[in-house]
């Protein structure tokens, strides 16, 4: 059976949110683990989740950080299934089968990110609709329900955080993906509805100003004029090396600031995780455990060395982990 991670974003919207998650739980013929990540909301979202929907895997965010942020520490957080599905709370699942049909899709067309919808954009990038049909063509996936192969996050990263509170990541992420020779599509009939923008609306957003700022960012991005690390291979957060030095030094109330602002210590460099059981830094290494990073899966040409040198200097406890 399939296994997909599902992150929900939420900003307030509490009794939208439960409903969300009554039909989420409804979700047939696909194991799934539900991750809800509560991005600063000023209504009891947390409390209220864990206690309605103990099953559910809540983080919170001590203040709002926007959508990429958030949806990259609910992914950040997850297990390593298979699949990886970004689903917002203003969501209704009319169809209990509608990720078992998106994956079917997937596998059937050589798929490697798809949704209900595509977005079309004219040359200039200038959003002309909405399709819903796999014969029609369009630029990107919206991220308000995309299923993503866990390989493609492996490969080109978490979202950007640079749209702020929200608007064209997905774009971006598509435009990536594509450069990066994956392959998008849209899966028809899944009975997946989008009420949009409840969320922006009830915050009281400019959607016209937001949508105007966010597409500037995204043109100065694919135009290398502006954070041309986003297009780089590998795709790292500009912290990471930030995030490097703090782990080296054993500085654990940095790192969980740096991952709670959306950073994946899962990209850190191995060497420092190398480092640690070498050293014999039992405590770093349970650390790190906690925080998702496998240290048993070490590069393959680090593997060897760190074995050796754990035998040498007798790191019983850390070579159990690593063996």
């Amino acid at each position: 059976m399939n296994k997909v991670s599902i992150i929900i974003p939420v900003y307030n919207q509490l009794k939208m949110t439960i409903d969300c998650l009554r039909g989420l739980l409804n979700t047939t013929e696909v194991e799934t683990e539900i991750i809800v990540v509560n991005d600063g909301s000023e209504e009891p979202v947390s409390h209220a989740i864990k206690k309605m929907f103990p099953d559910v895997n809540v983080l919170t965010n001590e203040k709002n950080l926007g959508f990429a942020k958030t949806v990259n520490r609910g992914i950040y957080a997850s297990r390593k299934y298979n699949y990886i599905c970004l689903l917002n709370n203003d969501t209704i699942l009319h169809n209990p089968r509608w990720l078992k049909i998106m994956i079917d899709n997937m596998e059937e067309n050589n798929l490697d990110l798809t949704g209900p919808v595509g977005g079309e954009m004219d040359a200039n990038w200038n959003y002309i609709g909405e399709v819903k049909s796999k014969e029609e063509p369009f630029q990107y996936i919206p991220g308000w329900c995309l299923l993503i192969k866990r390989e493609v996050y492996d490969d080109i990263g978490p979202m950007s955080d640079k749209f702020g509170i929200g608007f064209w990541e997905d774009v971006l992420y598509s435009y990536i993906a594509k450069k990066e020779g994956f392959r998008l599509g849209i899966t028809e009939n899944t009975g997946v509805e989008h009420l949009y923008h409840k969320t922006f609306k009830a915050a009281g957003y400019d959607l016209a100003k937001e949508y105007k700022e966010k597409r500037k960012i995204f043109l100065d991005i694919i135009n290398k004029k502006k954070f041309p690390e986003y297009l780089s291979w590998g795709y790292k957060f500009f912290q990471l090396n930030e995030l490097t030095e703090a782990v080296r030094a054993e500085d654990f109330k940095k790192i969980d600031k740096l991952i709670s602002e959306g950073v994946d210590i899962r990209c850190c460099d191995d060497w420092v995780f190398h480092y640690a059981c070498l050293r014999g830094k039992i405590k770093l290494v349970r650390y790190l455990e906690t925080k998702g990073v496998d240290i048993s899966l070490l590069h393959k040409e680090r593997r060897k060395s760190t074995l050796e040198w754990t035998k040498k200097y007798k790191q019983t406890e850390i070579l159990d982990i690593i063996k």
